[in-house]
């Protein structure tokens, strides 16, 4: 038996944004995992019977759907957690006494720390897709934690100080030597054995991850009228699109100086499209804007994108600008390959890994390599034509059927490992 830990979908039900990147691989990694036969898989969370409810509702919204039977039992302990919740958590009950509110809630968390565990009972594997493994069970079974990248360490000026801190005092340090750790890339493979070299490299494998299969080429009579509508983008218009969370790591500042030095060029007719929600540190994104001067209305700011609308707007694209600082893997690439969508990247960090020969690769500072390679793009239908089937034939060696195949793979070879 295999546990699959979803806590963090619990977690990202409760924002608008899904929780971002990470949310959605354990999504996909965890529908991949049930709909292989030979793993016996169970779902569950590290915190207890008060969020299974809420892992049950995250996995039955949105896509891939995953039914409730491949979650974990709460042990029978559900109604206990939701009189605790209904009283310990709403301000407009009458129980509004500070003392009370405090010993309801610390009767929950203890009720977590002593129930919340048991899902996983009996499982010969537990496999964390983000958050450490609790000791508790670490005691009880094989563990593999994946670790998806090392932004806090590789680049924490683009980090929330706070998420830094939780990394390096909690998420590293729960790593014992002989312990088994996915990576995603062999880019973050590299950058965790040189912050732990006391790791065993054997013990620290690389399974890619995978676009999800609803991203395919959408051609203009299938498109969605109505996406164009909903982001703000204006019709009619060619359009080269970025796609990130809007923060300083992310270099759309940079996107944005490479898309004004092709501006320059007065054959260039195309605009911007910035997709995604508000980060952390967005000031040189803003400032980058503001000096857009009289190419502003050429440069659109969608906010956050929904799932359902991204593969019209990945096709509909003349090509896709990534400049990011540094990835752990880099899948709004491929995604955008998968869309059949020319790319311009950055060739740090795991980018390379993604992007093989299959597209453009540039210094992520470097804006004037990049303004040349979109109005390549964008003036030259052969060689954009050349880019897409290659993007095609370059995304289709990444599915999550593979990854879940891999995995499966690796967890047998941990369970007949020695200790």
């Amino acid at each position: 038996m295999i546990g699959f830990d979803v806590t963090l979908l619990a977690h990202a039900s409760k924002t608008r944004f899904g929780g971002g990147g990470v949310a959605r691989v354990t999504r996909e990694i965890a529908a991949s995992l049930v709909e292989i036969p030979e793993v016996e898989i169970r779902l569950g969370t590290f915190l207890g019977p008060r969020w299974i409810q809420e892992a049950k509702l995250a996995l039955a919204r949105g896509e891939p759907k995953i039914g409730p039977s491949a979650m974990a039992p709460a042990g029978g302990q559900e109604w206990i957690f939701r009189f605790l919740n209904k009283f310990a958590d709403d301000p407009s009950r009458r129980i509004d006494k500070f003392l009370l509110r405090f010993v309801l809630r610390r009767c929950r968390n203890l009720l977590d720390e002593n129930w919340g565990l048991r899902g996983f009972d009996g499982c010969d594997l537990l496999h964390s897709p983000f958050f450490p493994i609790p000791p508790k069970l670490r005691n009880k079974s094989r563990t593999l934690l994946s670790v998806m990248d090392m932004i806090p360490l590789r680049v924490p000026q683009f980090c929330d100080p706070n998420f830094i801190a939780w990394f390096k005092k909690e998420l590293i340090p729960s790593m014992g030597v002989r312990d088994w750790i996915h990576c995603i890339s062999e880019s973050a493979r590299k950058d965790l054995l040189q912050e732990r070299p006391d790791l065993d490299p054997n013990r620290v494998r690389v399974v890619p991850l995978a676009a999800s299969s609803r991203f395919a080429p959408i051609s203009s009579a299938q498109m969605d009228g109505r996406m164009r509508d909903r982001l703000g983008i204006p019709p009619g218009i060619d359009y080269f699109l970025s796609l990130s969370t809007l923060e300083g790591r992310k270099n759309l500042e940079g996107v944005i100086r490479a898309f004004l030095l092709a501006c320059k060029d007065s054959r260039f007719k195309s605009h911007l499209v910035l997709a995604g929600g508000s980060g952390w540190k967005t000031e040189q994104i803003e400032r980058a804007l503001q000096g857009a001067g009289e190419q502003a209305h050429r440069i659109h700011s969608t906010g956050f994108v929904d799932d359902s609308l991204l593969p019209c707007l990945y096709s509909g694209a003349k090509g896709f600008v990534f400049l990011s600082r540094y990835e752990g893997f880099g899948l709004p690439v491929l995604e955008a390959m998968a869309c059949g969508v020319p790319v311009v990247a950055s060739n740090n960090s795991s980018i390379p890994e993604v992007v093989g020969d299959a597209g453009c690769l540039v210094h992520c500072e470097d804006v004037e390599s990049a303004a040349e390679r979109i109005l390549v793009l964008d003036s030259d239908s052969s060689y954009r034509g050349e880019l897409s089937a290659k993007s095609l034939r370059r995304a289709a060696l990444f599915s999550w059927q593979n990854t879940a195949n891999e995995l499966r793979q690796l967890y047998r070879e941990i369970l007949e490992s020695p200790a």
